[in-house]
């Protein structure tokens, strides 16, 4: 299996040997964060005129800012953030979640994350198309994680640490 993946990975990208579970993971905020916590960064549009940043790869955020001329791509989001971290870029837009964690691991310190989040986007599960017969399966049982509680206990469990940590600024 291969997650977290936007949905329509497999029609709308061309990935026919993908089959999407169909009970959706979670949700990712996409989100902008800067050096500069005046800079507001609201909507998609908002970034022409900056330097942005992004993960190669990253289809969602490729397709909204294919209008940037000055859109630099890296390989990680470790990377990301070293641009951010010495000035190489004035935004980097990546998941709200990695980009804590990662801020963290890096120990990057006086950054904000922009809020509200640029675009919030339900992620799925792939499988391979030869593992077709267990995507219902795995959707019923994601289904249930939810219904009894066992996938909020393990989210807040996998997470807390780093939705406790800050939400908007990094200080």
């Amino acid at each position: 299996g291969d997650s977290p993946r936007i949905a329509n990975l497999d029609n709308v990208w061309s990935y026919p040997y993908l089959v999407r579970v169909e009970e959706k993971l979670l949700d990712i905020d996409f989100a902008a964060i800067t050096r500069d916590p005046n800079l507001s960064i609201r909507a998609w549009n908002s970034l022409a005129g900056h330097n942005v940043a992004i993960v190669t790869g990253w289809k969602i955020l490729e397709r909204h800012l294919a209008y940037l001329s000055n859109l630099i791509k890296v390989k990680d989001v470790e990377h990301l953030l070293l641009l951010l971290q010495h000035g190489r870029t004035d935004v980097v837009i990546m998941d709200r979640y990695s980009g804590l964690a990662t801020a963290r691991l890096i120990g990057l310190k006086d950054f904000h994350v922009n809020d509200p989040p640029l675009e919030s986007t339900p992620m799925y599960l792939y499988l391979n198309i030869r593992h077709v017969e267990i995507a219902q399966k795995l959707s019923a049982a994601l289904q249930a994680m939810k219904r009894d509680g066992t996938y909020n206990r393990i989210h807040q469990e996998t997470l807390s640490h780093v939705i406790g940590q800050h939400t908007g600024s990094g200080h």
